[in-house]
Formats: structure tokens, sequence, C-alpha cells
């Protein structure tokens, strides 16, 4: 997408405002990032593409370290909220430190596109599949170990792919609506 550097963080010779803000927009986008579990709490497609957004957000707007509250806030909500499982959401624990690590990846993928090296598409192509792959085998590890049930390896499959492209879809329309409202 042409234009998105308008969107990339400022260089570290950062003034206070600039860094103030860049805090502000952490902790809202990590905050939704824990509460859209607790008031949409499903289906998964809405719940992941949400989140998703607010992931590659974060990814194209904040220095990596502001990042990691967004990666990791979203699934400590769905645990606590537990609805987004049903009856198996304690298993998600085991589940945990795998999503934490498919969010990093499609941080990286966005964070690589802010340098230019990607398009928007192939980042958002390239990291939505990463991130699936990765959770995908850690479920079906997981499961084939008996230590999650059967309905994570659905779960972590092709639905993460389908809400990591939808997320990824959201915020490219929302970036062109601000180029073009603002």
């Amino acid at each position: 997408m042409q234009g998105l550097e308008k969107y990339r963080y400022v260089s570290k010779e950062t003034n206070d405002n600039t860094q103030n803000y860049m805090l502000a927009q952490m902790t809202a986008l990590a905050l939704l990032g824990f509460l859209i579990p607790f008031f949409i709490g499903g289906p998964q497609i809405l719940v992941g593409m949400l989140v998703n957004a607010l992931i590659i957000r974060s990814a194209i707007s904040l220095p990596a370290a502001k990042t990691l509250p967004v990666i990791f806030t979203p699934s400590i909500g769905a645990l606590a909220h537990g609805v987004l499982f049903g009856p198996f959401s304690m298993f998600l624990v085991f589940m945990m430190p795998f999503i934490w690590a498919g969010n990093a990846v499609l941080v990286y993928a966005f964070r690589r596109k802010i340098r230019n090296i990607y398009g928007y598409s192939l980042a958002l192509g390239a990291g939505a599949a990463a991130k699936a792959g990765l959770l995908y085998a850690s479920a079906y590890m997981l499961y084939s170990a008996s230590i999650i049930p059967s309905v994570f390896l659905s779960a972590m499959g092709a639905i993460q792919l389908a809400t990591a492209l939808l997320g990824g879809v959201v915020v490219y329309l929302e970036l062109k609506a601000e180029r073009y409202f603002i």
C-alpha cells in the first residue's frame, strides 16, 4: 500500500508529545484487545478478526516494544472471560505461549513491510499463513500429546488464517479511509 510510511512510528528521536501519543495508543489497543472477548464473546471469526486488526494496527503504528501488550492481552482476555471455547477454555492456557508467538510473527511480518521489504498484501498473506501454521502445528503437537482437546485443531488452523486475513483487510480499509478523510 502506497503511503503507508505516513503511519510508521517516529524514530527514536521522538518528543514527549509523540511518546505520550504512542503510550496512549498502545494502552488503547491493548485494552481493546483484552476487552473484545468480554463484550463480543463470539463467534471466533469476529473476535479473531478484530483482535488481529488491533495487532496489525499496532505493528504499523507503534515501535516494536510497544506492540508487546497488544500481542499478550487478547488471549488473556479470552481466558479470563472463558466463553470462546466454552467448557474447553481452561485448555487455552496451554496454547497461550504459542498464540503469543503467532501474534509476534504477524507483527514481524508487518514490521518488515514498514521497512518496505514487502508490500502490504504479501506481508498480510505471509504473516497470516505463518501465524496459522505455527498455531496449527502447536495445537497438533499438544493434541497428539493428549494435552488439549481436538476442538483446538480447527480453531487454530484455517480459522486463524481467515481471522488474520480479515483483520488485515479491516486495517487496510481503515488506513485508506484515514488517508481520505484526514
